[in-house]
């Protein structure tokens, strides 16, 4: 969240995407909603969707 809110969106991107992959589920559950904001950022679509249809599962 700390690269996101300083525009420094590919290392978001990193930091998002690491936190995604480590398989906790509350961090995890968080860290979805940033990586798609920042993937949008960084013109990575195709991970956005990932990440949020991710979201749409966890429903």
């Amino acid at each position: 969240m700390l690269y996101n809110g300083l525009a420094e969106y590919p290392s978001a991107l990193k930091a998002a995407t690491r936190a995604v992959a480590s398989g906790d589920v509350f961090l995890s559950g968080i860290a979805l909603a940033e990586l798609v904001e920042v993937a949008v950022r960084c013109g990575e679509h195709a991970v956005a969707r990932f990440a949020l249809d991710s979201m749409g599962e966890r429903r």
